[in-house]
């Protein structure tokens, strides 16, 4: 049964910060009932799949949304959270330990907690932001690996308080940002946090609209950020931020459907988008690998779990992991265990016409690529060739009359870089784009 979900009628201090629909119950993925969930979710489970994802021990009770997950070292971590209860948050730190496929409870916070974020640093968590029944929170809160002890340091900023932003670690510090008020104002702003000094400083904000939900991950000495929710819809967008020079850089928009509450984690020099919800609060599963050398996104095979939105991601090592959330079955206390570098591109049918519609090959070209057009979709398509400046550099009207048509061009003159193919007819039926690499044969 699919209802809305609303704050516990005691959390009125709180009102009106968790609009998104989501979906009550509860799962244990376990023995005959997992088949039966499987079955009755249509969820597809291959060798290919089965390979490059491991179902690991679920985490203590209650199952959750809206908690944070990270990693310090070798151990993975899941803690607060709501499970939906009268009660409404919770203030729980358990521990996850990949060799034994074990958890075990922690030294809980100080409070009850939703919605917060947490960022690590060395073998510490730092966790702040979110609410309770109290109110918004502005407490930060340090947690010790090695002394299982909890500290207060220095508040959020105060006036900032927010739920549902975004937490991350680059170096020695820390970044909060984008999420929403408790009267529904989206934010964009970026902070950081220095724990030699114990202060918060403020950053350039994020340029795009304001969001709550959104997704982020580091990948080198950049952090990414982008999708979530701006109140008004769902968004796609995709940005990158350099601490050194405290600029953004918007990047190529996220190739999927445009969602709310996805997971990311990165592992390898690659980043990876997983579930979310989208315009329609429906729970995904569909899995996105992003190069940021590139510029790229590519779809991955689907997740073998459950879809989901809201849950929990953290990265040990070469693995990526992701667990908890809400799902159409209810909430989740799962946890799955990825492997990246053997995720495999998304199978597609070659005789189907809906899926890349557009495709432009080969990638890196030289100074001939080939457009190739498989929508069944007849008038004027408009191709657009645009420098990573947002300069066109190309421009060309093509009269689509057949299903299938492939056409050459040629174009000289580029020089090496990167560079966004956009295909698109004024109605919007077709609208793609693609990052292709040039090369002359002068090099």
């Amino acid at each position: 049964m699919v209802i809305e979900l609303k704050q516990p009628a005691n959390d009125s201090s709180i009102s009106g910060h968790w609009s998104a629909r989501c979906f009550m119950g509860r799962v244990r993925q376990a023995g005959f009932i997992m088949a039966i969930l499987l079955v009755i979710t249509g969820v597809d489970v291959v060798s290919g799949q089965e390979s490059s994802w491991n179902h690991r021990e679920s985490f203590n009770d209650p199952t959750r949304v809206q908690a944070v997950g990270f990693s310090i070292g070798e151990k993975g971590y899941v803690a607060t959270g709501t499970d939906g209860s009268i009660y409404g948050s919770l203030s729980d730190l358990q521990e996850f330990d990949p060799t034994n496929n074990t958890w075990v409870n922690k030294a809980s916070l100080p409070f009850p907690l939703r919605g917060g974020v947490a960022f690590t640093i060395d073998r510490s968590v730092y966790i702040t932001t979110g609410g309770n029944n109290n109110g918004l929170n502005y407490q930060l809160l340090e947690w010790n690996q090695g002394s299982n002890i909890w500290r207060t340091l220095e508040p959020f900023p105060s006036g900032q308080g927010r739920i549902s932003a975004v937490g991350i670690s680059l170096g020695t510090r820390g970044y909060v940002g984008t999420g929403v008020t408790t009267t529904g104002q989206a934010l964009n702003d970026f902070w950081e946090y220095d724990p030699s000094g114990n202060r918060w400083e403020k950053k350039a904000s994020l340029p795009g609209s304001g969001r709550s939900y959104a997704s982020a991950f580091v990948i080198h000495d950049k952090i990414y950020v982008g999708l979530g929710s701006n109140g008004a819809g769902c968004l796609n967008d995709w940005w990158e931020f350099t601490p050194f020079t405290n600029t953004w850089r918007r990047m190529q928009d996220f190739a999927g459907e445009a969602r709310t509450g996805a997971m990311g984690f990165s592992v390898n020099g690659k980043g990876y988008i997983l579930g979310g919800a989208n315009g329609a609060m429906h729970p995904l599963r569909d899995i996105w690998e992003f190069d940021p050398i590139q510029n790229t996104w590519t779809r991955l095979d689907q997740f073998p779990g459950l879809s989901r939105a809201y849950g929990i991601s953290f990265s040990i090592n070469n693995s990526g992991y992701v667990g908890a959330g809400a799902s159409s079955e209810g909430y989740l206390d799962d946890l799955w265990e990825c492997f990246p570098g053997t995720m495999v591109r998304e199978s597609i049918p070659k005789d189907d016409p809906f899926t890349n519609p557009i495709v432009v090959s080969p990638n890196p070209f030289f100074y001939r690529f080939f457009l190739k057009m498989r929508h069944p979709y007849t008038g004027l398509l408009e191709l657009t060739v645009t420098n990573m400046q947002g300069q066109v550099v190309f421009r060309q009207t093509i009269n689509k009359e057949e299903t299938y048509i492939v056409r050459c061009y040629e174009i000289d003159y580029l020089p090496d870089g990167l560079f966004i193919f956009h295909v698109k007819d004024p109605s919007g039926a077709i609208n793609t784009r693609q990052t292709i690499i040039h090369k002359s044969f002068g090099i």
